[in-house]
């Protein structure tokens, strides 16, 4: 009796849990479709960091290359770099501590439910080189106290 009592509590609940949340959360864009070139559009200064604003803003109009044999941005460069996607819901676990890369981490539009980002990696690489988030077609990503927006 208390095991059907149980299955049915989690079958009620389901709907409202985390994992509930991560399985609606679908993320449209693939990575074919983000691979190409970006223009940085603008930048907003949102945490520390030793960049200047002067040097900030001169990134503006620079080049974000994502191709199949290297990405680039911001004098940086990585070759033969593997692209993957995660798609996240816009809410943490409790006691879930973030690494501070992206700009959800930050509050900026708290409002989205989905958060997709993606990731550019050098092949041997363990960790993200960049990490961009994916909104409306554009990059976003955070370096060095800096929001970078950039698009097509």
């Amino acid at each position: 009796m208390v095991r059907l009592i149980f299955l049915i509590l989690m079958l009620f609940l389901a709907p409202f849990s985390q994992v509930s949340c991560i399985d609606r959360c679908h993320c449209v864009e693939q990575v074919d479709g983000l691979v190409g070139k970006y223009q940085i559009v603008s930048v907003s200064k949102i945490s520390g960091g030793l960049t200047s604003e002067k040097v900030a803003e001169s990134w503006i109009g620079s080049e974000v290359l994502l191709e199949a044999s290297r990405a680039s941005a911001l004098g940086l460069t990585i070759e033969n770099p593997e692209y993957s996607s995660r798609c996240l819901p816009n809410k943490r676990v409790e006691g879930e501590v973030s690494h501070g890369r992206n700009p959800w981490d930050f509050g900026i539009l708290p409002e989205r439910a989905c958060i997709s980002i993606l990731d550019v990696s050098k092949t041997d690489g363990a960790s993200p080189f960049f990490e961009f988030e994916v909104i409306d077609g554009e990059l976003w990503w955070i370096f060095d106290g800096w929001l970078i927006v950039s698009r097509r």
